[in-house]
């Protein structure tokens, strides 16, 4: 699991995991090509398309992991602008399948407190 300073929420957790498969996603799209440094300025300073991809899918496995993992800066930075990014599209509705995560979480929530 990836340490902050405040344990995640499910929620939270929900959402910064879809928020980095997608930005995984997308940064291997060869579609993207140079828009990649327009799309994550930041970054794209420390990374290459590529490899914040592979970064961003070794995040994901610590996020699913027992053990504590405390991420170095650059990661930081990285998952930021991947929230910033994502966080836009979910605002306008636009992130596939995240509702639906979402729901299935609150029924979750709801069916323990009973």
């Amino acid at each position: 699991m990836l340490r902050f300073s405040e344990p995640l929420t499910p929620a939270a957790a929900e959402i910064l995991r879809c928020c980095l498969e997608l930005s995984a996603d997308l940064a291997c799209d060869d579609a993207l090509g140079d828009d990649w440094a327009l799309t994550y300025p930041l970054s794209a300073r420390c990374f290459t398309a590529q490899l914040a991809r592979e970064t961003l899918l070794d995040l994901l496995d610590k996020l699913s992991r027992p053990e504590r993992y405390a991420p170095a800066t650059y990661h930081e930075l990285l998952m930021y602008e991947c929230l910033e990014v994502e966080i836009a599209c979910f605002n306008d509705g636009l992130l596939p399948g995240l509702f639906e995560r979402l729901k299935g979480l609150t029924l979750l929530v709801n069916s323990n407190w009973r």
